[in-house]
């Protein structure tokens, strides 16, 4: 089946989206746009020290959360999660129109950063989660 291409609104979102996501103090090393065959759809692939301090499964618990705290326009279905020492390549899509890529860093944060950038984006979270609680 034909590729879509990647609309201008939907670059608009993932940039919108990442800098809502980055003022929660998600710590993002690279995002960029990549194309999935199998679902036939464009992601936005955020890499992230938190899959590898905080793992995986805990990684998307804490987006998830943040996802419900926020106002973005993109959805979670819209964004995977990658680790910092996974390969990401970014699909090209054809010679004429070079990848979206908001960010790329060659430079892993060291563990203590990382793990630092984990606390600050769960107390984050945490801070958001408490003034969204109605006072009795």
């Amino acid at each position: 089946m034909a590729r879509k291409d990647l609309s201008p609104q939907l670059i608009a979102d993932g940039r919108a989206t990442l800098e809502g996501l980055e003022e929660m103090r998600l710590g993002v090393q690279s995002a960029m746009w990549a194309y999935d065959e199998a679902l036939e759809a464009w992601k936005l692939c955020l890499v992230s020290s938190l899959v590898d301090s905080a793992g995986r499964r805990k990684a998307y618990q804490l987006l998830i959360r943040a996802f419900e705290l926020g106002a973005f326009p993109l959805s979670m279905e819209d964004v995977y999660l990658r680790s910092v020492d996974g390969a990401v390549s970014a699909d090209v899509g054809s010679a004429s129109k070079p990848p979206v890529i908001y960010r790329a860093s060659s430079a892993a944060p060291s563990e203590t950063e990382a793990r630092a950038l984990q606390r600050a984006f769960e107390q984050t979270l945490t801070g958001m989660e408490r003034r969204s609680v109605p006072a009795e």
